[in-house]
């Protein structure tokens, strides 16, 4: 099992919602670039209210030590009382050296912040997911380019990302030499 379709995702993604269209302008936002892919990842933990779910094959530095998404992050953990992050990767976090302001963040909110390791029943996926609640998604396909898809008014897409996403935490477990603890 994959954990997104790439394709059928972008026609999903660009399809006209069931329900009553939304105006136009921000609903649908293709992404070009760090920078942009960036922003949309912090519009998406701003507007989130109790859960972001977090899918990265790993810890690219380029866009987790950016301060300004480590800060956004942390501020919804530290204004929502019930927030919670959740992390799936595939990559082992410890190694020699690894470290990143995104990880030392998480050392010190262990309570909000859960890792786990991506199950050996999904394949691996190349890109990168985020979705807040189930009203919002930044959808990367690749890590090899910074193009994305943001997604912010149409929550039947979001919450199919979420259930995907769902059954894939579910099945996954928590490994202690995949989690980021102090050394």
């Amino acid at each position: 099992m994959i954990i997104s379709e790439g394709l059928r995702d972008l026609q999903i993604l660009t399809a006209a919602p069931a329900q009553v269209a939304e105006p136009a302008g921000e609903a649908l936002l293709v992404l070009n670039g760090l920078r942009e892919v960036g922003g949309a990842i912090r519009r998406s933990a701003t507007v989130a209210q109790r859960l972001l779910s977090v899918y990265t094959p790993y810890f690219d530095p380029d866009l987790y030590e950016d301060n300004a998404l480590v800060e956004c992050i942390k501020e919804f953990i530290l204004t929502h009382s019930y927030a919670r992050v959740r992390i799936l990767l595939n990559e082992r976090l410890q190694q020699a050296g690894y470290e990143n302001k995104f990880l030392s963040m998480a050392r010190r909110l262990t309570n909000y912040i859960e890792f786990r390791a991506l199950s050996a029943d999904f394949t691996a996926y190349g890109g990168i997911v985020v979705i807040a609640d189930d009203h919002s998604v930044v959808y990367m396909p690749t890590i090899a380019k910074w193009e994305a898809i943001a997604n912010f008014r149409q929550p039947n897409v979001a919450r199919m990302h979420l259930r995907e996403f769902d059954e894939v935490w579910a099945t996954s477990l928590r490994e202690p030499d995949r989690i980021p603890v102090a050394i």
